[in-house]
């Protein structure tokens, strides 16, 4: 198992992007990585998925590091937040946000459901830890943690103006991700 991904994921990334560096950052991202001709339809492997996140992270910050990681996880939040799942996950969930991270068993299945839609085999468990805090446990993916943490800070971000987080590795292929509405970390 894998965090194999949705070509419109890699869409949604490639245009936003395109967006923020413009035609020139993106013509060397294709350089670097090879064609961004994705196709909506198509599931892109765990490790092509892994490998543009690099690049990205190597073209719009300078390095493919932990830092560079966490803000292509960043930009993946924000366009997870403007696709129209995205966009109607955040008005479900805007609804419930407003003060607390409290999710119901409910509400935290349906965020796992979510994120299966988009990366069908990779294994994800939601759980809350208190009303501010929740944990995210990502298994089953050689992904980078950073950029599963830059993609959840920001997409609460987005959805609160304000988010803080951690991760903490668990095995080779397992890591948590810790997002409090606090700055406790």
């Amino acid at each position: 198992m894998s965090a194999d991904v949705k070509g419109h994921v890699m869409l949604g990334l490639k245009k936003l992007v395109e967006e923020k560096i413009g035609k020139e950052g993106l013509k060397n991202i294709e350089k670097e990585y090879g064609s961004l001709d994705f196709q909506a339809n198509k599931i892109y492997s765990e490790e092509k998925a892994i490998q543009f996140l690099r690049t990205i992270a190597k073209v719009v910050t300078g390095e493919d590091d932990s830092k560079g990681l966490f803000e292509a996880g960043k930009l993946m939040g924000q366009s997870m937040i403007q696709n129209p799942l995205g966009k109607a996950t955040a008005t479900f969930a805007g609804k419930y946000l407003v003060k607390s991270l409290a999710l119901s068993s409910f509400q935290c299945k349906m965020v796992e459901k979510t994120v299966k839609v988009i990366c069908p085999n990779l294994g994800i468990e939601v759980e809350n830890i208190d009303e501010r805090t929740v944990k995210v446990i990502y298994s089953d993916t050689k992904m980078p943690p950073e950029v599963f943490q830059g993609e959840v800070e920001e997409g609460l971000r987005l959805l609160r103006g304000e988010a803080f987080s951690t991760y903490n590795r668990l095995n080779s292929t397992a890591f948590e991700v810790i997002v409090s509405l606090d700055d406790k970390f």
